[in-house]
């Protein structure tokens, strides 16, 4: 092949590992459901750096959000939510919907669609390594089997079943990580939440922070303790939107899950730096690699639960380079689907999910275990990720020719691309390497470029 140029671009590349430098510290307490005598502290990761690890190494979960919102699809008495705040999770806050009105939707959840075994393997086939259900969402309506008052899906709704466990037993079988998501600072079903930002204004009066405290340490305490002790493995606790929540409340509720199952994870949403790892704010990639373990929870479309109206998806390549690009900075991404009312997955869902199982069945070595390489200068839509004695730069925009790559210290022993190990033409002078890149890409959304280095030193 004649080229008529050659285009350079200079590599810095190095592993950003993650760091287990406690961020705060907790301490091993009684679980029980008042404020608990205080005890010894211990580093906040002790217990959990080997789980952290392999949280860090698996890379892409699914998120799901379910709940009695999904009945309504994002729309109550006609109306539609609106654009600003697109969220039909959020319905009842948006339209300041009475408890008694929005407790009644629960009369016709049905659910007549929902298959636990077909989500699961919908996300495994996806190339999902681990789950995260929303067991209770900021209504306060417990989607699993509570014994705290009859307001959740088994005592509520002709559904009558405890969706949970079919998803834990679904989890465990096809080897799938489990997480839950509880909201535990925000819940509009109870007066004493109200006290926290964004409660529940409408049906209750202000409420003081002792009142707070006898919610939290109740109905949050109570129902935790329950989700930590009937569903098996749990390897995440997704908390949420801590907003006023005191630090003894964040370190008590983390002592509790530790007391329950110390190898379980605990997002920074707990609050109070009490986290194990750094949930970003939504839909958010940073600008550069960050060092600590970190997640982004991202939409496939703007609202997280389902919203009958929203087909704002993004396409099955915008995802595929979300999930490059957060690779590539060290961190964790986790994909929103939101199960209709009937409990299926939106069709756009599962076409994204499908195409994102294709691309990551011939390329998640690229993903699945790595760390972020940091590469500066790269050409435009190249991304970077290194797992032993491997470089693997994901090419989202190609452009065919010679590319010299300045900076690799170590000799490249092979190039090759991923998916169909089809060799890549490369010579290599100190630390400047020339690789010749094909007319046409080997994959429709991503190329991936292997680069095998003579030792793992050579990262």
């Amino acid at each position: 092949m004649r080229l008529s140029h050659t285009k350079s671009f200079l590599l810095l590349i190095f592993l950003w590992g993650g760091t287990n430098s406690p961020q705060g510290f907790f301490s091993r307490g009684s679980g029980q459901e008042s404020p608990p005598a205080p005890v010894k502290s211990l580093p906040l990761r002790d217990s959990a750096s080997a789980a952290l690890k392999q949280f860090q190494a698996l890379k892409f979960g699914l998120f799901i959000h379910w709940g009695l919102y999904a009945q309504l699809g994002g729309t109550w008495k006609g109306k539609q939510i609106p654009p600003k705040r697109p969220y039909a999770e959020q319905i009842d806050l948006t339209f300041r919907i009475p408890n008694r009105e929005y407790g009644q939707t629960a009369a016709s959840f049905q659910a007549s669609r929902f298959d636990a075994a077909s989500w699961v393997s919908q996300a495994k086939q996806a190339g999902v390594k681990y789950l995260v259900f929303t067991a209770k969402h900021q209504d306060g309506f417990a989607m699993f089997g509570s014994t705290y008052g009859p307001y959740n899906v088994v005592h509520a709704t002709p559904f009558g079943r405890d969706p949970l466990l079919a998803l834990a037993r679904q989890c465990h079988a096809q080897g799938v990580k489990l997480g839950i998501y509880y909201s535990d600072a925000r819940d509009y079903h109870e007066a004493g939440a109200n006290w926290n930002t964004y409660g529940n204004t409408w049906d209750f009066p202000a409420q003081t922070q002792e009142d707070f405290a006898r919610y939290f340490y109740g109905k949050v305490f109570h129902q935790v303790r329950e989700l930590l002790t009937r569903y098996g493995k749990v390897s995440v606790m997704w908390f949420d939107v801590p907003y006023k929540i005191t630090p003894a409340m964040s370190r008590d509720l983390r002592e509790l899950v530790r007391s329950l199952q110390p190898q379980c994870l605990v997002n920074s949403r707990i609050g109070h730096d009490y986290g194990d790892y750094l949930s970003l704010s939504d839909n958010a990639i940073p600008a550069e690699p960050i060092a600590d373990p970190w997640e982004t929870c991202m939409t496939m479309n703007d609202s997280w639960g389902y919203c009958a109206h929203d087909h704002h998806f993004k396409s099955p390549r915008q995802l595929i380079i979300h999930l490059v690009e957060v690779a590539s900075k060290g961190g964790n991404f986790l994909l929103n689907v939101g199960p209709d009312g009937n409990g299926a997955f939106p069709p756009e869902s599962r076409q994204i999910l499908h195409e994102m199982g294709v691309w990551l069945a011939k390329n998640g070595e690229s993903i699945y275990g790595t760390a972020a390489a940091a590469a500066r200068q790269m050409p435009e839509g190249w991304y970077c990720t290194a797992k032993g004695n491997h470089l693997y730069f994901q090419i989202t925009r190609w452009t065919p020719g010679r590319i010299t790559l300045t900076g690799i210290r170590r000799q490249v022993e092979q190039a090759r691309f991923l998916s169909d190990g089809a060799p890549v033409q490369f010579s290599q002078r100190g630390e400047q390497l020339t690789v010749i890149l094909p007319k046409q890409s080997v994959d429709q959304y991503c190329s991936v470029l292997q680069l095998r280095l003579r030792t793992e030193e050579s990262l």
